[in-house]
């Protein structure tokens, strides 16, 4: 449990930042991805493949690599693994700071 002042208190409030701050940010940089004429249908694409790919095909794959490897911990592994995917994603975005955006 959570007591003022504790550690695991920090670790759980700097995550909640840590959250909001991404979704912030993810947001204005995906919008920033596309032209102003199809900025709204590409976000929505970008958001709708993303959710349904990863997201809805996720409790088969973790059913799988549980049932196939016979290893408890293999969803962890599974999301550590698109983390780090989506972390080299990240990585090669590019930048559009005093860039002129379309």
């Amino acid at each position: 449990m959570a007591v003022r002042g504790s550690l695991v208190s920090l670790f759980v409030a700097e995550a909640l930042v840590g959250v909001a701050v991404a979704g912030v940010l993810s947001v204005a940089m995906l919008g920033e991805l596309f032209a102003v004429p199809v900025r709204s249908t590409g976000f929505a694409l970008t958001a709708g493949l993303a959710t349904a790919l990863i997201g809805g095909t996720a409790p088969l794959v973790a059913q799988l690599l549980v049932t196939l490897v016979d290893l408890e911990a293999a969803p962890g592994i599974y999301v550590a693994v698109m983390a780090g995917l989506a972390l080299i994603a990240l990585r090669s975005w590019p930048e559009t700071a005093f860039k002129e955006l379309i």
